[in-house]
């Protein structure tokens, strides 16, 4: 599974420009390429490429209008109990530098904890972001195979 950018992403529109530079500084990630170009990078591998599909679109297909978007755990919304992420909701993860630089005040954490947590956020607002505009889906799969000869 893999990050991908999809149709949706504008390279041009400063929104996403932002988006982007969240998500790739706060997961720690280099570059997200688009589906066509991590297919090109599997074949170049010398993989021949049996199916690829993305898993998001599969959900989207099973639960219809009940199907809760991937992103929206990490996004501001009003609670709804039936699909509370509570750790991952932006509410608690806003706070959470906050009473982790506390703790680690008082020794009980590495002092670096708080900056960490903050740099993981900017990941989440802009990963979560990006599929929120449909710029980016976090589970493209593909499937391959080397060939023998």
């Amino acid at each position: 599974m893999e990050y991908l950018t999809l149709d949706g992403w504008d390279p041009k529109n400063p929104e996403h420009q932002e988006l982007m530079r969240q998500h790739l500084h706060g997961n720690g990630a280099a570059k997200t390429p688009s589906i066509e170009e991590d297919l090109a990078m599997v074949r170049a591998a010398g993989f021949e490429i049996i199916e690829h599909f993305d898993y998001m679109d599969l959900g989207n297909d099973i639960y219809g209008e009940d199907n809760w978007p991937w992103w929206a755990d990490l996004q501001p919304h009003m609670p709804d109990p039936r699909r509370l992420l509570l750790p991952a909701h932006p509410y608690v993860r806003w706070m959470q530098p906050t009473i982790l630089g506390a703790l680690a005040k008082i020794g009980l954490l590495p002092e670096n904890v708080p900056k960490t947590a903050s740099v993981m956020n900017e990941g989440a607002d802009g990963l979560s972001g990006l599929g929120r505009v449909g710029a980016l889906t976090p589970q493209y799969y593909i499937g391959a195979r080397k060939p023998l000869k």
